[in-house]
């Protein structure tokens, strides 16, 4: 049964199940409301409502008290440690062995496909590329962002919104080739594809196996409607989802489509049926029923920072690695100590939720007051919260309501010393979102 205007998700608490009926759970997490909030549930089915005004969630809660929310109180699905408080990893949980073979490839809205090259039969402007649910996909270039074949856990977070001047490949041998990506043809004598690029004037022929990665100058979009984050580090836009009771599992229609069979079994560069797979509880991190409702404060370029109590200090940066997207995107953004720090605001973001965490080095030792400012045109800026970290205070909910955004606005966070002064004062903006 697809999601749509005329649509019940079933909802069950794995705490309070039996272990039987835990194990037809679909997905088993966190709800987000339209406030940010976080409760602890899990999805059973999705069942038909005719004659509803719209979707609806029947939830069971701690107690085992069944209630419905509608779709529209609801922001997304999310991993069960976002409802239970849990402290999210950071990049240094990540450790090289983790990344071992995990080659992806990203859309220019961010979209993202773990696997590796498919075959590419004639030369053109297509890129083949094989998920292990969903097949070998289709996309043409002017989709495609970059792809990586060897994903590094030192490699830096790529900013959703940053475009390459032009294309550019980084070679196994050290090498860099900057210029025009003439085509994408078959690779001689293996599987994958080998790429032709114009590099001050004269083609050059490169076997994707000896590509770490490539970024192409396609200009980047905002991430749109239904999308998932699977536990392989893959996040799809999706078309369809729908429940099969009977194997408790979610099946997920990708907007993305399935290379076509050609003739006698040959591989056909033209688009096929659509990409549908079937994901366990275990193999879903987060579901955002419409992403454009909840951006990443991680996602956004950092406009402007500057140090305060000491003339020099590291900047601000995003504490994750780029091999591993966090679920919706909400990475944690590190200030390595008293700063003020400045992001452009989207339109139309009405609030701000997240949790601010003294760094888990500085926890005995720090003590900082951390205060959000909202910076709207031709106004003062305008406090909407203040915090304070140190002693057991080590977390808080950091919430505040924007109004409305319009162009031009600035959110504006500083972490002002307390009185042990600006040493050790590092503070880590955990799952930042903000909520349209």
């Amino acid at each position: 049964m697809r999601i749509g205007l005329s649509t019940t998700i079933a909802l069950a608490l794995t705490g309070s199940l039996a272990t039987a009926a835990a194990a037809q759970l679909v997905f088993d997490g966190g709800r987000m409301d339209a406030a940010g909030a976080v409760e602890r549930v899990g999805i059973a089915s999705i069942k038909t409502a005719p004659g509803a005004p719209g979707g609806q969630l029947s939830v069971i809660d701690v107690r085992g008290v069944a209630q419905t929310r509608t779709l529209a109180e609801t922001i997304a699905l999310v991993p069960s440690a976002w409802a239970e408080g849990q402290p999210s990893p950071g990049a240094a949980a990540i450790d090289a062995w983790t990344l071992a073979g995990a080659p992806f490839i990203e859309l220019i809205d961010g979209q993202r496909f773990v696997g590796r090259p498919g075959h590419i039969s004639a030369n053109g402007e297509t890129i083949a590329w094989l998920h292990e649910r969903f097949g070998t996909l289709l996309f043409s270039l002017d989709e495609v962002a970059r792809f990586v074949m060897r994903p590094s856990a030192t490699e830096a977070v790529v900013p959703a919104s940053s475009s390459a001047k032009a294309d550019t490949v980084w070679l196994v041998n050290g090498d860099r080739l900057e210029g025009f990506l003439e085509s994408i043809g078959p690779r001689s004598g293996g599987e994958g594809f080998a790429l032709t690029i114009d590099a001050g004037g004269t083609p050059v022929t490169i076997p994707v196996d000896q590509i770490v990665r490539a970024q192409f100058a396609n200009p980047r979009q905002a991430l749109a409607g239904p999308v998932a984050w699977l536990a392989d580090g893959s996040v799809v836009r999706l078309a369809a989802i729908e429940t099969d009771t009977q194997r408790s599992v979610l099946s997920l229609t990708a907007s993305a489509a399935r290379r076509a069979g050609g003739p006698a079994g040959a591989a056909s560069e033209s688009p096929g049926t659509v990409a549908t797979a079937q994901f366990s509880t275990a193999e879903l991190s987060a579901i955002a029923f419409d992403s454009s409702r909840v951006l990443p404060l991680a996602g956004l370029d950092f406009l402007s920072y500057r140090p305060i109590g000491l003339s020099r200090r590291p900047g601000p940066r995003i504490d994750a690695v780029d091999a591993i997207p966090a679920a919706l995107g909400a990475a944690d953004v590190l200030l390595p100590g008293p700063m003020e720090v400045e992001w452009a605001l989207p339109t139309g973001i009405t609030r701000v939720v997240g949790t601010a965490r003294l760094d888990d080095v500085d926890a005995v030792w720090g003590e900082c007051v951390v205060v959000v400012e909202l910076l709207t045109a031709g106004s003062a800026a305008r406090e909407v919260a203040r915090m304070k970290l140190g002693n057991t205070a080590l977390l808080v909910p950091l919430t505040a309501d924007l109004g409305t955004t319009t162009a031009g606005d600035r959110l504006r966070v500083r972490v002002e010393p307390g009185e042990l002064g600006p040493i050790r004062d590092r503070v880590r903006l955990e799952r930042v979102l903000l909520l349209r």
